[in-house]
């Protein structure tokens, strides 16, 4: 078992399938690093899906879809998401087109 200094020096938490078990590879300290990594495509997709999710949970009185609704709409208008950060993942392109 790690102490909380080994977790601060790792700077991680691994997680893959292994015969052994399941280990997670999540840098928490990606996470808290403000980059744009949503692309517009789904900046379009998250506010449409979380639009939706906010107007049906007004009519079903559904507390867990409006907050997953805001949540989507709020991630879709910055374009960071902080989970995809933390796996290091990004959908945004670079379009460099200098003529």
């Amino acid at each position: 078992m790690l102490t909380g200094e080994q977790w601060r020096k790792l700077g991680r938490l691994t997680i893959t399938t292994t015969p052994e078990g399941l280990k997670m590879n999540f840098d928490y300290k990606r996470m808290i690093k403000f980059e744009y990594n949503i692309g517009d495509k789904e900046k379009n997709q998250r506010m449409a899906i979380g639009a939706a999710l906010v107007f049906i949970s007004i009519f079903t009185a559904k507390i867990i879809l409006l907050l997953v609704g805001l949540v989507l709409i709020a991630t879709g208008y910055s374009g960071w998401c902080p989970i995809f950060s933390g796996f290091n993942k990004n959908t945004k392109t670079s379009n460099n087109t200098n003529s």
